[in-house]
């Protein structure tokens, strides 16, 4: 991947560090409801931080655009613009309202397996991507902490 910034975002590094990723593929950067989804996005990023996850917020928009949004928005994330749909063809995020808008789509990605542990599909409910994704990562931080105490007993 390349941000917004061009930095270069290697996802396979970031899962070799352990990192969880969560993927959020959102319709149109200065929309409303996207707006919303990103702003909360960035109220709880110093928790998904703590949780050692990295957040990258994919959309069509060009990285010009892109980056006026995170500084307008002060969004502390990885953003990608995702023009030619490469992103959105890879991860099959449909599209919505028959095929009038790009599809908001949230993937939860873990690190031991590299595989997607969650899928959140809702166009309408912008907010909710947030707090599906924070619960995901909570269920595997317990995991990983139940894992970590039994292979401390040994």
């Amino acid at each position: 991947f390349i941000d917004y910034s061009g930095k270069n975002l290697n996802l396979h590094k970031l899962l070799d560090y352990g990192k969880k990723v969560v993927l959020f593929f959102f319709p149109k950067a200065f929309s409303p409801a996207c707006t919303m989804q990103n702003k909360k996005f960035a109220e709880y990023f110093e928790i998904f931080k703590l949780a050692n996850t990295e957040l990258i917020g994919i959309s069509q928009d060009s990285g010009n655009c892109l980056n006026r949004f995170a500084k307008k928005y002060k969004l502390p994330f990885t953003m990608i613009s995702d023009e030619q749909n490469e992103l959105r063809d890879l991860y099959k995020v449909p599209s919505s309202f028959k095929g009038l808008s790009p599809g908001r789509v949230t993937f939860v990605i873990e690190p031991s397996t590299k595989s997607i542990v969650h899928i959140y599909n809702s166009i309408l409910n912008a907010t909710n991507h947030v707090e599906v994704a924070i619960k995901i990562i909570s269920e595997i931080l317990e995991v990983e902490n139940q894992f970590y105490s039994v292979s401390n007993l040994q």
